[in-house]
């Protein structure tokens, strides 16, 4: 009796290493997926500010330029009005 109980135990411990190696190869999957789905999005994050700082710049310089552009404007129209 005392020898099946042991055997059972030696099974039991057998599936027991086969199910933890298992689960390790599946976590090692999920860290490598998650590591790729960060860079992935480290790599976004960055297109992402670099588009922002050039949207910023380009309002920077419509900020700046829309007083010359209203004066060139005003210009063009006063120089099509006929003369009084």
């Amino acid at each position: 009796m005392d020898k099946e109980v042991l055997e059972f135990l030696k099974k039991m411990d057998e599936k027991i290493d086969e199910n933890f190696n298992n689960m390790n190869k599946d976590i090692k999957k999920l860290e490598k997926k998650v590591n790729a789905l960060f860079e992935y999005t480290a790599e976004f994050r960055e297109e992402v500010n670099v588009k922002l700082s050039e949207l910023k710049d380009v309002k920077e310089v419509t900020k700046e330029n829309c007083y010359d552009i209203n004066l060139l404007k005003r210009k063009v129209e006063n120089a099509n009005l006929p003369n009084a």
